[in-house]
């Protein structure tokens, strides 16, 4: 009885550590596919050492996939920040624009301060046969760096203005003390960066 008791308690003890090791391997196996890094190594340049960031390495890769899991890709983005003294808006039109890659441009163009583009709007307004419509509010908030897509067909579709390349776009302004008048066709500047319908 004591020899059979004694030789179940083995079989047991044995069972459990097969068991123990076989889940650890297993374990093991699969934090080597989710976690293959071994160590992320950056340079310091204060301390001329290498630093191991394995831990904030693998935090950031996690934030990475809930962000890509939440993420939506486009073909086209309009972003609209607010500084402490006005308005920017912004068009981009990329082979992919997502909510990701929009993070960076939202921070640059918070940073571009507004063109005053020497010279006053008295007049802009968009013809279409016996209905004008003025633009002057629609466009200033665009009149910033040209890195953006912000041009008339873009700023039309996002705004929901129907138009045709016949009709027009009438403009009265200042520029250098001079007062300037232009009638433009819009199969001739749709395509142009809003701020190219001021050049001369």
């Amino acid at each position: 009885m004591i020899e059979y008791l004694y030789n179940f308690t083995n079989r047991l003890f044995a069972n459990v550590l097969l068991l123990i090791s076989e889940w650890y391997n297993y374990f093991k196996r699969t934090m080597r596919h989710y976690l293959p890094e071994q160590s992320i190594l950056l340079y310091d340049k204060k301390t001329s050492k290498f630093v191991d960031f394995y831990y904030r390495f693998q935090l950031i890769k996690f934030i990475h996939k809930i962000a890509d899991f939440f993420d939506i890709d486009s073909s086209m983005g309009h972003i609209v920040v607010h500084d402490k003294v006005s308005q920017k808006e912004a068009i981009i039109c990329e082979d992919t624009v997502s909510l990701t890659s929009l993070i960076p441009k939202s921070k640059d163009l918070l940073l571009y301060k507004k063109d005053a583009l020497v010279f006053m709007v008295i007049k802009l307004e968009f013809k279409k046969g016996d209905t004008t419509l003025c633009l002057k509010e629609i466009f200033k908030n665009y009149l910033h760096a040209e890195d953006y897509q912000n041009t008339i067909h873009n700023i039309f579709l996002l705004n929901e203005i129907e138009y045709d390349d016949n009709d027009e776009i009438n403009i009265k302004f200042f520029k250098n003390g001079k007062h300037q008048e232009k009638v433009l066709k819009m199969k001739d500047f749709k395509t142009k960066h809003i701020k190219n319908i001021f050049e001369t």
